[in-house]
């Protein structure tokens, strides 16, 4: 999970500000050293934020690529769903701000 939470935040931050801000994103994400120890232990806090980067980084990709499949964006939604009960918070915050394809 920890390396979908880098891909996502990396792709989150390459589609928002460039390049360099993406591989920024993902060298931070890689190197906290609080996300190494989430990720050794079995919570559920790392899997919520990694799927809600992915849903969102998805919907960005689709905002601006309409050939990107929906079905991969829904299919992480409703794992975001199974995982913890708020994922739909994190993820209407996105919504209603307009940049939801």
């Amino acid at each position: 999970m920890l390396v979908l939470l880098a891909t996502a935040t990396g792709a989150i931050a390459r589609r928002l500000y460039g390049l360099s801000t993406g591989l920024l994103a993902t060298a931070f994400v890689l190197a906290s050293p609080s996300f190494a120890a989430l990720a050794a232990q079995p919570l559920v806090d790392l899997t919520l934020a990694a799927l809600v980067a992915a849903t969102i980084a998805l919907a960005l990709e689709e905002r601006f690529l309409p050939s990107t499949p929906r079905a991969a964006g829904a299919g992480l939604a409703a794992c975001g769903l199974l995982t913890k009960w708020v994922f739909p918070v994190f993820v209407a915050a996105r919504c209603s701000s307009g940049s939801w394809a």
